[in-house]
């Protein structure tokens, strides 16, 4: 059971989670020690599920590709052995076992659509008799929300953390870094000065650089929503017609949601797809019917998911590093 500080440290670590252990000790009015004593427990214990580096990969050439496939007469051992085949291919983000019309939602990462096309013509080659109707989107722009039932206080809003068209470029030591903090978000600068081969400073600056230019968007954690007693739900919305004023409204009101956790505007079968984390299914019901009262004139239609799993969740998937 999560207590009061639990819970202020794994904010403090949403928001940031390269921050000093002293700093989040003084924040939450702990000792030092007390404070990573109790961050080990909450990895040890899986309410820290991961540490992830957001990155904008749109700003390094990358677009994301939603895809949706629903089976048929899959065996489960023969569940299993897609669900590591797809783990392994090295485009794919992002891969999640769902309930409802579609049973796996796998992200990928491509420069390009024959990319996507080649991934798909992969899996295709491999399972596709057991693929019974497939769906994809296309990524535009996201928002990765706080967990903002972490904490009682007001939340300031995230920034858009993926949709530049501005490509930034990179050299290989960026590159390099990138991978180093990918494999572990709270990597030491010294550490990782000394894995590329350059200055503690030259480190720090190309971080802060990396930040400024939007590349890194920021440093948060993964926690696992039944811990806090919360189901996963991935809300697909087809919208009617709208001008960009309109879909603003309603994006804001979604990203002060406290049950949202992410948002990405789409091309494709729907507009847009929400992470809500929600107690069950008579609270996601009152969420849907919230959205309804004030913006029912806007919403077509929806189809809901349950993540089941999350098989894997990577920012910089390993074609992102390939020149590495």
């Amino acid at each position: 059971m999560l207590d009061v500080k639990d819970r202020k440290i794994l904010y403090e670590l949403d928001k940031d989670a390269r921050q000093p252990i002293s700093q989040i000790a003084k924040k939450v009015g702990l000792s030092k020690q007390l404070t990573k004593y109790r961050i080990d427990k909450l990895i040890e214990n899986k309410s820290i599920q991961q540490f992830v580096m957001m990155l904008d990969t749109k700003k390094m050439g990358y677009c994301f590709y939603d895809l949706f496939l629903q089976l048929q007469n899959m065996p489960k051992s023969k569940q299993e052995e897609f669900v590591t085949f797809l783990k392994g291919i090295d485009t794919v983000g992002w891969l999640a076992s769902t309930i409802g019309k579609w049973d796996i939602v796998v992200a990928i990462f491509t420069k390009d659509i024959s990319e996507f096309n080649a991934t798909l013509d992969e899996i295709y080659t491999r399972y596709g008799k057991y693929i019974k109707d497939k769906t994809f989107i296309i990524d535009i722009s996201a928002f990765s929300c706080k967990n903002k039932f972490l904490s009682q206080e007001e939340n300031e809003l995230d920034d858009e953390y993926y949709g530049s068209d501005k490509i930034v470029k990179l050299d290989k030591n960026d590159m390099r870094l990138l991978k180093l903090l990918d494999e572990d978000v709270r990597r030491s600068a010294l550490d990782i000065s000394k894995k590329i081969g350059v200055s503690f400073d030259t480190v720090q600056r190309k971080i802060k650089k990396l930040k400024k230019k939007g590349v890194i968007q920021g440093f948060k954690i993964k926690v696992d929503p039944s811990v806090f007693g919360h189901e996963w739900h991935l809300v697909l919305f087809e919208l009617n017609a709208i001008n960009d004023l309109e879909r603003q409204k309603f994006v804001q009101k979604l990203r002060k949601h406290k049950h949202v956790v992410f948002i990405i505007n789409t091309i494709g079968n729907w507009n847009m797809m929400v992470d809500v984390h929600v107690r069950g299914s008579n609270h996601f019901q009152e969420f849907i019917e919230e959205l309804k009262e004030e913006f029912g004139y806007m919403i077509k239609s929806y189809e809901n998911l349950t993540v089941a799993k999350d098989h894997k969740t990577t920012y910089v998937p390993e074609a992102v590093m390939r020149v590495c």
